[in-house]
């Protein structure tokens, strides 16, 4: 309770109940008090998730900048944690948030991102890193380039990961290219549907991306989804596949990447090698020592 409510602490790191959790943050805001009246991060490993909205609406921190959150089990939705940080007094300070709930697989409510889920990403004025590890995707297409077009205009590294085959369509990196050109780092999983639509004709992009980091990825056609992403992201230097659809071999992973660099042109590179995809770019791994301190 006292390193709660101590104002000397600016960084911390907890692995705990959320029964606990849930007492402190009572204690506290039943004497009309405030926690961590001067965290800048804070990491937070809790069995349950229906204790992280009283949490963050008890942390009265205009500093905080850096929030992850890992939980094991289900029992909120994810609407409820992004619509308080939404009103919370980091929504104008906050720059990078990770989510992580791929531990989650057996649970009946198991954590789902819709567009719904993220249009309080809105609310967060600074945020600068979105990095989402979730069971469950279901973004309706129809709704996602509204949703995108909201996104903060300093969001620059954005992570939508699943460990389910449900992710998004190929197609759907178009919506990324003209909604949010803001964004130079991007990660996403596939559901591994090879079928591209043709971009509009007068097709011109402004996305600044660099680094695109696809999960179960198409293999047909490799020639035609190069050519597709070199259209899409004209400052792209490389793309990394993870998880190939149908599980090529590693022959065939490399003639898949060739294929995609010489139809893309220009200076693409297509990285599908699996031990190099397991090992964070010079850029993503400076985005990761922002969690050092954990």
């Amino acid at each position: 309770m006292d390193i709660a409510l101590s104002p000397l602490v600016s960084e911390a790191s907890f692995y705990t109940n959320a029964d606990d959790l849930h007492s402190t943050v009572r204690q506290a805001t039943k004497s009309g008090n405030y926690i961590f009246p001067a965290l800048q991060a804070l990491q937070l490993h809790v069995d349950r998730i229906f204790i992280l909205p009283a949490v963050l609406s008890a942390i009265h921190s205009s500093s905080l900048t850096t929030l992850s959150l890992h939980f094991e089990d289900c029992d909120t939705t994810l609407d409820k944690i992004f619509g308080t940080l939404g009103c919370s007094s980091a929504q104008h300070s906050l720059k990078t948030l990770a989510l992580d709930a791929l531990g989650i697989m057996d649970d009946p409510q198991v954590p789902t991102v819709t567009c719904k889920t993220l249009k309080d990403v809105a609310r967060l004025k600074a945020l600068q890193n979105l990095w989402l590890w979730i069971p469950k995707i279901m973004l309706d297409e129809k709704e996602l380039p509204a949703t995108l077009f909201t996104f903060p205009e300093g969001l620059s590294d954005l992570y939508i990961y699943t460990c389910q085959s449900d992710g998004l369509p190929l197609d759907a990196l178009q919506h990324f290219a003209s909604c949010c050109p803001q964004v130079k780092l991007l990660g996403l999983t596939l559901n591994a549907q090879p079928v591209l639509s043709h971009l509009p004709q007068n097709w011109l992009s402004a996305s600044r991306l660099e680094y695109l980091n696809l999960e179960n990825a198409p293999v047909v056609r490799p020639g035609e989804t190069g050519k597709y992403l070199s259209a899409l992201f004209p400052r792209m230097g490389l793309v990394q596949l993870e998880r190939l659809s149908g599980s090529p071999t590693r022959e065939e992973r490399l003639q898949i990447c060739r294929a995609m660099e010489e139809a893309a042109g220009g200076d693409m590179i297509v990285d599908g090698d699996m031990k190099s995809c397991s090992t964070p770019s010079d850029r993503e791994a400076r985005y990761w020592n922002v969690f050092e301190w954990v």
